[in-house]
């Protein structure tokens, strides 16, 4: 006798009715589609003051820093909420320019702190709304500490799947 048994046909059916992806409003972790490494926001000890922290993309361990609440604002926007800090991702000095780093700074009606998420396949394309650019891993980065920048360039599109948490 070895026991009971797994009910397999109800763990197939289960699995296959879990939504993968962004559904909207939630916590969610974001990885990048490149690197199969995660958003994470620098919270080092020389990671900056606590105004202005960068993103980077690190090894998912499931932290606060790596989760991130996405909630509607308008028109089909969400500002990206570090759960950790219950600061917004930003781009750094309101810039519109290629490369211009991704940060965490406090809440503002900054139009620099909201995004447009559009599934492309399987995964997502995040658009900054003041820019219009999407958000990318600096030089094809693929190594832990890699920072997170905007971008126009098509060939550097970063499409980073949501999962939920």
């Amino acid at each position: 006798h070895i026991g009971p048994q797994p009910n397999l046909r109800n763990a197939i059916t289960t699995l296959s009715t879990i939504r993968r992806g962004f559904t909207g409003r939630g916590v969610y972790t974001i990885r990048s589609k490149w690197s199969n490494k995660v958003l994470d926001v620098d919270i080092g000890w020389f990671g900056g003051s606590s105004e202005g922290r960068s993103l980077q993309q690190w090894d998912s361990h499931g932290g606060l820093n790596q989760q991130f609440n996405i909630v509607p604002t308008s028109y089909g926007y969400y500002k990206i909420i570090a759960v950790h800090s219950g600061k917004a991702i930003d781009v750094k000095d309101h810039s519109t320019s290629d490369g211009a780093p991704l940060q965490e700074f406090m809440l503002s009606a900054g139009m620099t702190q909201e995004f447009k998420i559009e599934a492309v396949g399987d995964f997502y394309k995040i658009t900054v709304r003041d820019s219009r650019k999407v958000l990318d891993v600096r030089d094809f980065g693929r190594d832990n500490g890699a920072k997170i920048q905007q971008s126009a360039n098509f060939l550097n599109f970063l499409i980073l799947p949501l999962c939920t948490q």
